[in-house]
């Protein structure tokens, strides 16, 4: 297991964090880090193996309120190896104990079990909300007639009652997280989508306490360009 830590000083740098760009869905990642360099702030946090894909990694990525960096972050993950979710906010409740999770564009039906657990471990669930729409990731909750695309794709339906039977499933996944609602849109004559609404996490005492008794193997910390870092 391997952190890529991107920080101001060392941007982008070399091959094997071209995955970063495709989970962040930008065209230059070292876009970020030159603004990071004048606030001197890291803006992304990213975790993987060595042998780094766009279906093996977790990823933090900072927001920032009129180009000032917040202590919010929003998440990517695509992750197959076990144990790897665990690794990553164990690292990150370490390096960032004050944080806010929301989701910036889109969240996955596995992205909500995930809100909803962070609760469980000491999360709170604050008064402000965010809303995205659904997306395609999601590979433990099934929704019926999604149309195919790229991972991370909002979903989209072309049939009006797997929309609603989606529907039905993203109300029972949220229905225990305060401040959670989802509706069904439009979007064509045959098209319809889904957008939830779910309240920002803030990290507590409790959360990092939580995570930092997590058992975890240990990290090699590395520069993008595969220079160890000292």
């Amino acid at each position: 297991m391997g952190l890529v830590l991107v920080s101001p000083e060392v941007g982008i740098k070399g091959t094997k964090v071209k995955w970063i760009n495709k989970a962040l869905s930008l065209p230059n990642l070292t876009r970020i880090c030159r603004i990071a360099s004048k606030k001197g702030s890291d803006d992304v946090f990213a975790f993987s193996t060595k042998a780094a894909t766009d279906k093996n990694f977790i990823l933090f990525k900072r927001s920032y309120n009129k180009g000032v960096p917040t202590n919010k972050f929003s998440m990517k993950t695509a992750v197959e190896k076990p144990g790897m979710f665990k690794n990553g906010m164990k690292e990150l409740s370490k390096r960032m104990p004050n944080h806010k999770f929301f989701e910036e564009t889109s969240i996955s039906s596995d992205g909500l079990d995930m809100w909803k657990k962070q609760l469980d471990k000491g999360y709170k669930a604050s008064e402000e909300t965010f809303t995205v729409p659904i997306n395609i990731a999601g590979t433990k909750t099934k929704l019926p007639g999604i149309q195919k695309g790229e991972q991370f794709d909002q979903a989209y339906f072309s049939n009006l009652d797997d929309a609603q039977v989606s529907l039905d499933i993203i109300k029972d996944k949220i229905k225990d997280i305060p401040n959670a609602s989802v509706k069904m849109m439009k979007k064509g004559p045959v098209k319809w989508e889904l957008k939830v609404t779910l309240p920002v996490l803030q990290s507590t005492p409790k959360s990092v306490n939580y995570w930092s008794k997590i058992p975890a193997k240990s990290f090699r910390f590395y520069k993008p360009d595969n220079e160890d870092a000292k």
